[in-house]
């Protein structure tokens, strides 16, 4: 299960911003989202390949949207997820399977937080309701 995945920052940069899309930025995203799928994923090759094993990696609705919720460096990064998903399918198979799945935002603290200054929050969540006892 590849399952990394980060914004790069404690608040996201918004789509319409991109002049915050350094390339140190960028190198973090593609690192986080996109390389370290490929490079866990090679590294167990033998692995998968003797155990007739799965590889499930985490994309992002991110990847196949431009909704104004996901940086675009993040979003680029999951939609090379998406294509190094299905080229391992092919690499692997028939012996690994792999496959990818896309989860919506998570409600939390930090997405309602993004949310509402965007003004895309629906106030389901707030911030008492995840704070330890």
């Amino acid at each position: 299960m590849n399952n990394a995945g980060a914004p790069g920052t404690k608040s996201l940069i918004c789509v319409d911003d991109f002049d915050s899309l350094t390339p140190v930025f960028w190198q973090k995203m593609l690192y986080v989202n996109l390389f370290s799928a490929f490079w866990m994923t090679k590294s167990a090759r033998t692995a998968l390949i003797q155990s007739n094993g799965a590889v499930v990696n985490t994309i992002s609705t991110g990847a196949f949207s431009c909704n104004g919720t996901s940086s675009t460096a993040y979003a680029c990064a999951k939609a090379g997820l998406v294509q190094l998903t299905r080229h391992l399918a092919k690499a692997l198979a028939p012996r690994v399977r792999v496959n990818g799945i896309a989860p919506r935002a998570v409600n939390s603290p930090w997405e309602c937080s993004w949310g509402r200054r965007r003004g895309v929050c629906t106030n389901r969540c707030s911030a008492s309701a995840y704070r330890s006892a």
